[in-house]
């Protein structure tokens, strides 16, 4: 009595805990394998939408079994599949969060983007809007001096004939003094000799 008092209860039924869940394992297994056996033609009609379903992923294999493959690939391959599915799934929701603020910083780029784009254009517009300006002034200017050039042209060309008509007046009349003063000069001269 000694020796079984020193046991836990854990060493002194393991052997019945074993058997229990073998026993209990067993008889599961062998309760959903039927249940999946009767219900297997309305499964594999379905069985797009059921190959993940975690009940039917262990007997993949016994529900559908594609030409090629035996049970035990087929359910490895299922298996595969689902896992893969779930793992997309799962990080495409992870991700989306990264996702969402990408685009909204892409979208804010974007958006300066489209601002600089219109500032340019603006800035643009507003240099040809000026140049047309500048364009229109000089052009008014040009209309106003042009006529201005030739007046003062014509102005100046006057006054050169004028000049011209009055020194010619003054060399006349300087000539005609020279003349008179040599001819009165000439006068006396001969009234002295005479």
């Amino acid at each position: 009595m000694d020796n079984n008092c020193k046991l836990s209860h854990s060493k002194l039924y393991a052997s019945s805990i074993l058997i229990v869940t073998v026993a209990t394992i067993v008889v599961i297994s062998s309760i959903v394998f039927t249940l999946i056996m009767q219900n297997k033609a309305e499964i594999a009609s379905d069985w797009p939408n059921q190959r993940c379903n975690p009940k039917y992923i262990p007997f993949a294999g016994l529900i559908v079994t594609p030409e090629g493959q035996t049970a035990s690939e087929y359910t490895s391959d299922n298996f595969n599949y689902c896992v893969q599915q779930n793992t997309v799934n799962m990080m495409s929701t992870l991700t989306q969060p990264h996702v969402y603020l990408l685009n909204t910083v892409n979208e804010a780029f974007s958006s300066v983007g489209d601002a600089i784009d219109n500032l340019r254009g603006a800035i643009s517009s507003l240099r040809t809007n000026i140049a047309k300006f500048v364009s229109e002034v000089l052009d008014r200017i040009m209309n106003i001096i042009t006529p201005l050039q030739k007046m003062l042209l014509a102005m100046v060309d006057s006054l050169h004939k004028v000049e011209g008509i009055l020194t010619s007046g003054l060399y006349t009349f300087l000539g005609a003094y020279y003349a008179l003063k040599a001819m009165i000069g000439a006068f006396f001269q001969l009234m002295i000799v005479l």
